[in-house]
């Protein structure tokens, strides 16, 4: 079997009468191409504004289809109320995992000089740090409490000498001025 992966439909509220048409148009593209409609992975989630303070009703869920309150799409978390948060505490998660395995297997059991070590958190953590970075890191979708996270991170990081004492806090990297 084949399968379409990762199609994404968004569709503005004032369009929500014609979500259960757009599925179907999927569907049948999916058959016109030989391709199988995944209905296990099938899911929906409906954006709110948290700053509406006058929420307005959903839509009710489309048949057959779990409505999730985040969804993972492209690498990103993000939740109904448009948070990056649980991405962050997800990408921090892991960075956490990869630092421990530098620091106990890797620095440990076969000696690795520490400049190969920094290269290592370079293209491993710091690139985990940078995905979809632009996006998220300008436009609201974290807050306070995230940023204080991932400096939180970045200090461990140094601390453990992996991570280079010149990168700024988060809030201050930018992009095309990280340490070579």
């Amino acid at each position: 079997m084949k399968y379409a992966d990762n199609t994404y439909i968004i569709m503005p509220a004032c369009a929500q009468d014609t979500r259960l048409a757009e599925t179907d148009n999927v569907k049948e593209w999916a058959l016109s191409n030989n391709l199988t409609r995944n209905t296990a992975k099938t899911k929906e989630i409906v954006f709110q504004n948290p700053k509406v303070r006058q929420k307005a009703t959903p839509p009710a869920p489309l048949p057959g289809i779990v409505r999730e309150s985040s969804l993972k799409g492209l690498g990103v978390t993000l939740t109904q109320h448009l948070s990056a948060s649980d991405h962050v505490r997800g990408v921090i998660s892991n960075c956490s995992q990869t630092l421990y395995a530098l620091r106990v297997r890797v620095l440990r059991n076969s000696g690795m000089c520490q400049a190969a070590l920094q290269e290592i958190f370079r293209s491993v953590v710091v690139a985990r740090l940078m995905y979809a970075f632009s996006a998220w890191k300008w436009n609201g979708f974290i807050t306070e409490t995230d940023r204080k996270r991932v400096d939180a991170s970045l200090n461990r990081y140094k601390k453990c000498g992996f991570c280079l004492r010149e990168l700024q806090k988060f809030i201050d990297i930018n992009v095309k001025k990280l340490p070579v």
